[in-house]
C-alpha cells in the first residue's frame, strides 16, 4: 500500500522504511493522547416521595378541621400530636389507633420547646430536693409566707412536695397532657409569693439572710424562665397562637 495518507481520516501513514525512531519515538499515534470517556452510571432507584400528613378530620370525633388548628374545636383533641402519629404511621415507625386511650404518650419530645420546659421542671425539682435536705439538717432555714407554718419539718415537706409535683408536671408535658400545663401555671403562682417573701426577709436583715436571699433569687429565676417557656409552648395545649 503506497498511500501517504489514510483515505478515511487523513492520518499520515508511515512508509515501510520509517521507523519509530525516525518519527520521534512516538509512532503513528504519538501526538494523540487517549481520553477516557466517563462511564455513564445507571440511574439509581429514587426514594419514594415524602408524604406530608394532612388531617382533614379530627381522629377522635371526625369533625372537619383546618390545617392551622392545634386542637379540635369540637372535642379538644390535640391535632398536633395526631399529625405526629400520622407521620409516624406513614413512615412505618409504629402503628397507633387514634383514640383517647392512646393519647397518653410521649409525643411531646417532638414539639418545639416542650423538652426544654420539661428539663427546667426537672432542674427545679432537683433544686427543691436539695433545699429540703439542707433544711432538714438545719443547714439552711428558708421561711414560708403565712399562713404556712415556719417550722423545719414543714419547710422540708413543702420543698419535697414542690419537687415531686415538678417532676410529674415535666412528665405530663412530654405526654402532652393538657391539664398539666395549667397545673404548672398554678405552681408558678405558688412560687412567686414564696420567693418574694424570702427576698423580703433577707432584705430585712437578721438571721439566715443568705439562705433566704439565695432561695428567693433562684425561685424568681425559675419562675421567669418557666414563664418564657410556657409562652412558647402554650399553643400546643391551649390551641391559641400569639
Amino acid at each position: 500500500m503506497e498511500d501517504d495518507f489514510c483515505s478515511l481520516c487523513g492520518l499520515r501513514l508511515p512508509k515501510a522504511k520509517e521507523s519509530i525512531e525516525e518519527l520521534g519515538g512516538k509512532g503513528v499515534l504519538g501526538d494523540y493522547e487517549s481520553i477516557e470517556k466517563p462511564v455513564k452510571k445507571a440511574p439509581g432507584v429514587r426514594p419514594p416521595p415524602v408524604r406530608i400528613p394532612i388531617l382533614k378530620k379530627c381522629p377522635n370525633c371526625n369533625t372537619p378541621v383546618r390545617e392551622d388548628l392545634k386542637f379540635c374545636p369540637n372535642c379538644g383533641y390535640n391535632l398536633e400530636v395526631a399529625r405526629i402519629r400520622l407521620r409516624q404511621r406513614i413512615q412505618g415507625v409504629r402503628t397507633q389507633e387514634y383514640s383517647r386511650k392512646e393519647f397518653f404518650s410521649f409525643e411531646g419530645y417532638q414539639l418545639e420547646g416542650v423538652p426544654m420546659t420539661a428539663l427546667m421542671l426537672v432542674i427545679w425539682a432537683a433544686w427543691s430536693f436539695c433545699i429540703a435536705a439542707m433544711t432538714f439538717i438545719n443547714w439552711v432555714k428558708p421561711i414560708l409566707p403565712p399562713p404556712l407554718p415556719r417550722d423545719t419539718i414543714f419547710a422540708s415537706a413543702f420543698s419535697i412536695a414542690i419537687g415531686v409535683l415538678s417532676i410529674l408536671s415535666a412528665i405530663g408535658l412530654l405526654m402532652v397532657l393538657r391539664p398539666l400545663f395549667y397545673f404548672i401555671i398554678a405552681l408558678i403562682l405558688l412560687e412567686i409569693p414564696v420567693s418574694i417573701m424570702q427576698l423580703m426577709q433577707a432584705a430585712a436583715g437578721g438571721e439566715n439572710v443568705l439562705d433566704n436571699f439565695a432561695t428567693g433569687l433562684v425561685g424568681l429565676f425559675i419562675v421567669f424562665g418557666l414563664t418564657i417557656q410556657l409562652l412558647r409552648i402554650h399553643k400546643y395545649f391551649t390551641g391559641v397562637s400569639v
